[in-house]
């Protein structure tokens, strides 16, 4: 059995001790900042998605060139009227 873990954004003090959870039996999804979080804790990783706005260019396509799945949704903007 596969045991999947979902990496967000936030502040990186406070996440645990990732390496109880790095193993074979382990898959990662990276979602928004924390594709680009596990890349710098080269932790490998099955998918990636989310609008990404919070990574450049560059670290997209590194997203891009390291992880087979990745899946880039559009940011909506909500029009809001005033009453």
């Amino acid at each position: 059995m596969k045991i999947v873990n979902i990496m967000v954004g936030g502040p990186a003090s406070e996440l645990p001790d990732l390496a109880p959870y790095t193993t074979e039996k382990s898959i990662w999804i990276g979602v928004d900042g924390g594709a680009k979080r596990l890349l710098h804790l080269n932790i490998p990783f099955e998918i990636a998605l989310g609008d990404f706005d919070s990574l450049t260019e560059s670290e997209l396509q590194s997203v891009k060139e390291k992880v087979a799945d990745v899946r880039v949704f559009r940011r909506k903007k909500i029009k809001r009227t005033r009453k």
